[in-house]
């Protein structure tokens, strides 16, 4: 925090930028947190052609204070973000970002370890486009982890978002919490929720143009969990190669997710 760049202003962002991008390495060496940023205030930042990698905790953690106290007016694109610590029941992401809002992701590419590769918790108005992610290997609790999360957010689009050949199932690991029992985990591809702790709901979310391959046994293709969500709407969109197909807990199932020209 003592050390990160100072906030731009509507229309000219503080631009941090890869003279090649992809060449511009950000290297936790496993000890400390390449992109983190957990202060209220920040705002009117981009990241263009980076690479972050091997974190301590998450690879890129970006959080507000709280649902009135966000960061906001966020870019990242073009970056890449492999390997967050996620061993030994260390439970972080790739991407995590909570009370953030007005940001966009695009043409990322993540893969290597982590618990969920993008986490959205708590956002609202973001936008993932040409996101892609190979999920390698991961660690959760009870089967919380997967590719893309999206927990008591709301109007996030995900656009053009590729998640493609997941691992062997012994690289994807669960533990009930008190016994620390691991087991083959249940991963999902696309995850829908509110977020009972904030009343957040998880609503007006659209996936469109998306496809989700290869992913494999025991991947689940997409979940919705009961709770308060409605108005999200999976469109063009397609789901192949994994274990099962899309849940959905909701009892309000009419209002709650729609589908259109899926696969």
């Amino acid at each position: 925090i003592n050390n990160r760049p100072p906030d731009g202003a509507p229309g000219a962002y503080t631009v941090m930028r890869a003279e090649n991008p992809g060449m511009a390495v950000i290297d936790g060496e496993n000890i400390n947190n390449p992109c983190n940023f957990e202060e209220g205030n920040a705002q009117y930042l981009e990241w263009y052609g980076l690479i972050f990698c091997r974190s301590a905790g998450s690879v890129v953690s970006l959080q507000g204070q709280s649902n009135t106290n966000r960061l906001h007016h966020f870019k990242m694109r073009r970056c890449g973000i492999f390997d967050a610590n996620n061993e030994d029941l260390i439970y972080n992401e790739q991407v995590r970002i909570r009370f953030v809002s007005q940001m966009l992701f695009e043409d990322l590419y993540v893969w290597g370890n982590g618990r969920y590769q993008y986490y959205i918790l708590d956002c609202d108005s973001i936008i993932l486009r040409r996101c892609i992610d190979r999920y390698d290997r991961g660690v959760g609790i009870e089967s919380c982890q997967g590719s893309f999360r999206l927990y008591g957010s709301n109007y996030v689009y995900l656009q053009n978002c590729i998640s493609i050949d997941g691992p062997p199932p012994q690289y994807l690991l669960t533990h009930d919490g008190d016994n620390v029992l691991r087991t083959s985990a249940e991963p999902k591809a696309l995850w829908i929720s509110s977020n009972p702790s904030t009343n957040n709901l998880g609503s007006h979310n659209v996936a469109n143009g998306c496809i989700f391959m290869n992913l494999g046994m025991p991947w689940v293709a997409g979940y919705s969990e009961k709770g308060v969500t409605f108005d999200n709407h999976i469109i063009n969109s397609v789901f192949w190669g994994m274990g099962e197909a899309f849940r959905n807990r909701n009892p309000y199932v009419t209002d709650n997710v729609f589908f259109d020209h899926c696969l």
